[in-house]
């Protein structure tokens, strides 16, 4: 029987490639997997779209996508809880568990419902769960090996239970541009960085092309900022030492080609040219939901049971 595959999928380029060179190489995937905080940029809505229609012209999976939800089973946008608590994301204060609420939790969620899964864990069969660092970030792999290996809580313990981590980019040796032509060689486009549009791993440049681009985004993200700003004590604002308010765009209009640190191994880098034109003309299904819209502006999202 084969071995249950989770394959968490990211939406940017690194996940994108380790999953189009898996389908290349025929190997088996079981579930393609999305943890949405309900805050991406339009462009990689869009890309989610055409990505989902490529795996499943190939004969795979399509793309699940999760969120987090409340006991009602509506969905909870990260966006919509910071307006409820007037507070920012906590990698503004140093932590991450906006990526652990908002995409870990609803994928093990997901996970330990799923029917396969449950069934191999029955077998005593640990699911393999694909995460996209390439061959520049063992570090990051190292780190993701031990804290699995080393349970510091017994959530982590069941996780070493029940999941075995593989790293296809590092075992292949690729880079990068290994990534970006393996993509480009399927005639899918090069996503964009994924992230959301108001993380505070945001670097100025790519706030100043927020500002451009979705100038509706950039004053929500502003709009975060105004509705804690009277909580903060050891913060400027979304960008830890400055606010997004004060910056100022002469000068800024140069991308920059930096991960955010989000928990499916990567978030995604832009192409040496922080190019992403090829998504510009694509139709986008969903709109960045709106805190007050977050119950019904996503469509087609797998809710976690």
């Amino acid at each position: 029987m084969s071995r249950v595959v989770l394959n968490a999928v990211g939406l940017g380029v690194n996940s994108t490639a380790v999953t189009v060179e898996l389908v290349r190489r025929g190997e088996p995937i079981t579930v393609n997997l999305f943890g949405d905080t309900g805050g991406e940029k339009p462009e990689t809505y869009a890309f989610l779209s055409v990505f989902h229609k490529w795996l499943t012209k190939k004969g795979y999976p399509g793309i699940t996508r999760v969120q987090r939800t409340n006991q009602y089973g509506t969905a909870i946008t990260l966006e919509a809880e910071c307006h409820r608590t007037k507070d920012l994301p906590s990698i503004v204060f140093g932590g991450k568990t906006c990526s652990d609420k908002f995409k870990v939790q609803p994928s093990q969620k997901f996970m330990n419902s799923f029917p396969d899964a449950r069934e191999a864990w029955a077998r005593e069969e640990k699911v393999i769960k694909i995460i996209g660092y390439h061959r520049g970030e063992q570090r990051r792999a190292d780190r993701a090996l031990d804290n699995l290996r080393h349970p510091k809580t017994e959530a982590a313990e069941r996780e070493l239970e029940k999941y075995e981590l593989r790293f296809p980019l590092i075992e292949w040796g690729w880079d990068h541009d290994e990534c970006v032509e393996a993509i480009k060689a399927t005639g899918l486009p090069v996503p964009p960085k994924s992230a959301c549009f108001f993380c505070p791993s945001t670097k100025k440049p790519e706030i100043v092309q927020l500002r451009r681009r979705h100038p509706d985004l950039y004053e929500r993200a502003l709009a975060l900022e105004d509705r804690a700003r009277p909580n903060l004590t050891n913060v400027a604002g979304l960008g830890r030492r400055f606010s997004w308010r004060d910056v100022d765009a002469p000068g800024l209009d140069t991308p920059v080609n930096e991960p955010c640190e989000c928990w499916d191994g990567e978030c995604g880098v832009e192409d040496e040219e922080g190019d992403d034109v090829a998504l510009r003309n694509v139709e986008i299904v969903g709109a960045v939901p709106r805190a007050a819209d977050q119950a019904h502006a996503l469509p087609n999202v797998r809710r976690s049971p």
